[in-house]
C-alpha cells in the first residue's frame, strides 16, 4: 500500500504546472520550459516572502509595543487556519470528487481508500507548505523580538506540522457535504461560489469589526486554553494528537464513500420537464462571450481564484471605513493625496488573477470546435477579454467611484481615478491572455491544472507582482508632488500599457491562436 499510495502522491505532483507534459511532451525544448517555471516559481516565492517578512516584522514590533506578545503565535495559526479552511474547503469539489480522471484512476489495480487517501494526503502536502510559507517568517521575527522561551520555540516547530490538520478536515468534511447536498442542483457551481464568497467576505468584515471596536479584549485577554499549546509542551502535544484524530475521520469517511459521493456527483438525474421554446440567435460575439461567462461560473476553482480580487475590492473600503468609525472627515483626512494610487490599487487588485490567464487553457481538449467554427481568431481572443472586463475591470470602477465619493474627492477627480481603475485592470487582462496564449496547456484531466498548477498561472502572478510595484512606487512617489499630477502620470503610464499589450495581442496573439488550432 505504501508503494502505491507514493505512486498515486506523485503522479498528483507530476501533474502540476504541467510538469508531466514537459518531462515526457514530445515537444523539444521541454527542459527550457521547465526552467523558465522553475525560475518564475522561484522568484515569486522571494518576492511573496519578502512581503511577509516585512509584514511580520511590522506585526512583531507592535506586538511587542502593546504587550500582546502572548496573543502574537496563536493569532498568526489562527489567521492562517482560517484562510486554509476556505480556500480547502472551496476546492474539494474539483479536487477529491468529480474530478475527470476519476474513470482513469479507478481502472488502476488500487483500491479506492488508498485514490482518497493520496487525494488527501496532498491537499495537507499543499497546506503545509503555505503554513511553512506564512508562519515561520512570523516565527523567526516574533521569536527575535519577543524574545520567546526554548519551550515556546518546540511548541511553535511541534504546530508547524500538525496545525494544517485541523482546517483541512474540517474543509474537507463541509466541502464533502457541500458537494453532496448540491449535486442534483441545476445550478450547483453557481449556488457554491456564491456561498464561499458571502462567508469569505462575512468572515473578513467580521473580524475587522472585532478588532476596531474591541481591540485589548482580541489582542491582549485570548484565554489561556488557546495560548496553552504556545506555551506548554505538553498542551502542543495534546493538540497535534487531537488534529491528527479529527484528521482522521473524514479520511476514513471519504474513502469509505469514496466511489458513491463520485458516482452521485458525476450522475446526472434526467429531466421529465420540457419546454418547446423557439430557437435563439445571436452574434459570434455574443454567443463566445455567454459561453465565457457559463463557464466561469461553472467551475468553482476558476470563479474562486479570478473573483476573489474583486471581493476584497469591495469588503477593503469597507473596513478601513471601520477603522475610523465612519467618521467621513477622518476618512478623507487619511485619503488626502494618495486616492490615486488607492483607485489604480483597486483595478490591480481586481485583476491581480484575471479570467484571461486560463481562459485558452480551459478549452482543453474542446479546442477543435473552434478550429471547425467560422469564428475569426480576433473575436474569439476579445470574448475572453470582454469577460474580464464586465466581471472585474467594470466592478472594480464602479466600487472606485462609490468610495471616492464618499470619501470627499472631487468630480475630476473621482473620472481621473476611475480611468486609472480601469485601463490597469484592462491592461493586466491582456497581459494575462498574452501569457495564457504562451503557455495554453491544454493537456489536462481536470479544471484545477489549469486554473491554479499551470506554467501561465504563475508567469501571471510574477509579472502581475512586479507591475503592481512598480505602479505603487510611482504613485506614492509623485502624491508628495501633486495628485492631478499623480493622475495624470498613472492614465498615461496605464494607457500606454494597455496600448501595447492590445498590439501585441492584435498581431502576435491572433498568431499564436492560430497555431493552437490550426
Amino acid at each position: 500500500m505504501k508503494n502505491k499510495l507514493c505512486i498515486l502522491l506523485k503522479m498528483q505532483l507530476l501533474g502540476s504546472f504541467g510538469i508531466n507534459k514537459m518531462l515526457y511532451g514530445k515537444k523539444k525544448g521541454k527542459k527550457t520550459g521547465l526552467g523558465a517555471s522553475v525560475a518564475a516559481l522561484a522568484a515569486l516565492f522571494l518576492l511573496i516572502e519578502a512581503f511577509v517578512c516585512l509584514y511580520a516584522w511590522l506585526i512583531a514590533a507592535a506586538a511587542g509595543q502593546t504587550g500582546a506578545g502572548r496573543a502574537y503565535m496563536p493569532l498568526v495559526f489562527a489567521f492562517v487556519s482560517v484562510i486554509l479552511f476556505f480556500f480547502t474547503a472551496a476546492n474539494v469539489g474539483g479536487r477529491v470528487f468529480g474530478v475527470r480522471d476519476y474513470e482513469m484512476t479507478g481502472s488502476l489495480p488500487v483500491g479506492t481508500k488508498q485514490i482518497a487517501a493520496a487525494k488527501l494526503l496532498f491537499i495537507y502536502a499543499e497546506n503545509l507548505a503555505v503554513t511553512l510559507c506564512v508562519v515561520v517568517p512570523f516565527w523567526a521575527f516574533g521569536g527575535a523580538m519577543l524574545r520567546f522561551s526554548a519551550e515556546t520555540h518546540l511548541c511553535v516547530f511541534l504546530l508547524l506540522f500538525f496545525a494544517p490538520l485541523l482546517p483541512s478536515a474540517l474543509a474537507v468534511a463541509f466541502g464533502t457535504l457541500l458537494a453532496v447536498l448540491t449535486a442534483r442542483l441545476k445550478r450547483k457551481e453557481l449556488f457554491q461560489t456564491v456561498l464561499f464568497a458571502v462567508f469569505f467576505a462575512a468572515a473578513i468584515v467580521l473580524s475587522a469589526v472585532l478588532s476596531f471596536h474591541q481591540p485589548q479584549e482580541v489582542s491582549l485577554e485570548l484565554p489561556a486554553w488557546l495560548c496553552a499549546p504556545f506555551e506548554k509542551f505538553w498542551a502542543a502535544g495534546v493538540y497535534a494528537l487531537a488534529s491528527a484524530a479529527v484528521f482522521a475521520v473524514p479520511c476514513l469517511l471519504v474513502g469509505k464513500y469514496f466511489t458513491a459521493v463520485n458516482t452521485l456527483i458525476l450522475s446526472r438525474k434526467a429531466s421529465a420537464k420540457y419546454e418547446k421554446k423557439e430557437l435563439k440567435s445571436s452574434s459570434r460575439f455574443a454567443a463566445l462571450f455567454k459561453k465565457e461567462i457559463k463557464r466561469l461560473f461553472s467551475c468553482t476553482e476558476y470563479a474562486v481564484n479570478t473573483l476573489f480580487g474583486v471581493l476584497m475590492v469591495a469588503v477593503f473600503p469597507l473596513i478601513f471605513f471601520f477603522s475610523f468609525g465612519w467618521d467621513l472627515s477622518s476618512v478623507r483626512a487619511a485619503v488626502g493625496e494618495y486616492g490615486s494610487v488607492a483607485a489604480a490599487g483597486a483595478g490591480v487588485f481586481a485583476s491581480l488573477m484575471p479570467t484571461t490567464y486560463c481562459s485558452i487553457a480551459l478549452e482543453g481538449k474542446n479546442l477543435w470546435i473552434l478550429r471547425s467554427a467560422p469564428v475569426p481568431a480576433r473575436t474569439v481572443l476579445f470574448s475572453k477579454l470582454a469577460v474580464h472586463l464586465v466581471t472585474e475591470t467594470l466592478p472594480a470602477a464602479v466600487v472606485c467611484a462609490v468610495y471616492g465619493a464618499i470619501a470627499g474627492m472631487g468630480a475630476g477627480h473621482i473620472v481621473l481615478a476611475v480611468f486609472v481603475s480601469a485601463v490597469f485592470s484592462a491592461a493586466f487582462g491582456v497581459i494575462a491572455l498574452l501569457l495564457n496564449l504562451k503557455f495554453p496547456a491544454l493537456e489536462w484531466e481536470k479544471e484545477v491544472v489549469p486554473v491554479k498548477r499551470s506554467r501561465a498561472c504563475l508567469f501571471v502572478m510574477l509579472v502581475d507582482f512586479v507591475l503592481t510595484m512598480l505602479i505603487f512606487v510611482v504613485g506614492i512617489a509623485l502624491s508628495s508632488v501633486n495628485a492631478w499630477l499623480n493622475c495624470v502620470v498613472l492614465l498615461a503610464l496605464g494607457g500606454a500599457l494597455l496600448s501595447g499589450t492590445l498590439y501585441l495581442l492584435s498581431t502576435k496573439g491572433e498568431k499564436m491562436f492560430r497555431a493552437l488550432i490550426d
